[in-house]
């Protein structure tokens, strides 16, 4: 079991994500790649291994309340913790190419949008906090990058980040 703190990043694998997993790891902690797609989390641990970092990649698709459970028991497995849980991951609906309205989003598009950038942090952070309480140690951060399509349409109004307790206080 390593000493140093034990990070798992949802959408690790590029942009924000991928810095973020950078930075952690610059620090010291050991910050997995949590990806959908475990090629593009393989190629994006690549490009960090190229400086000098290492990053492990933990195959994660926040839609998906068992693949939230199996990325956290993955890690926990791997490094015999976690410490760190970064809600990032996110979508952003499109209609050929577009910014989607809520006036012409699909429905489909919709629930997909919901589940990731809504349902996806709570499902994370159902299967991380059982895991943090029995190490009596943990941190979640969530950070929105603007994707959902609340956020990006011009007709709707902005979502707020609900901000969840610290893990202490939820004893």
């Amino acid at each position: 079991m390593t000493q140093n703190k034990i990070a798992l990043v949802s959408g690790g694998n590029r942009g924000i994500g991928l810095e973020i997993v950078k930075q952690l790891s610059r620090l010291g902690i050991v910050a997995a790649i949590g990806a959908r797609d475990q090629e593009k989390g393989r190629v994006a641990a690549e490009s960090l291994a190229s400086e000098g970092l290492d990053a492990p990649v933990v195959k994660l698709d926040v839609a998906n309340p068992a693949s939230c459970r199996a990325a956290v028991e993955g890690g926990a497995g791997m490094f015999g913790r976690l410490d760190i849980l970064v809600n990032h991951a996110g979508v952003l609906i499109s209609r050929d190419g577009q910014d989607a309205s809520v006036l012409t989003v699909s429905p489909d598009a919709m629930l997909m949008s919901y589940l990731t950038n809504t349902l996806g942090p709570l499902f994370l952070i159902q299967a991380a906090v059982p895991l943090m309480r029995q190490q009596d140690y943990g941190r979640i951060v969530n950070l929105s990058s603007g994707l959902g399509p609340t956020r990006r349409s011009s007709d709707l109004a902005g979502c707020r980040l609900i901000a969840f307790p610290r893990l202490r206080s939820m004893r």
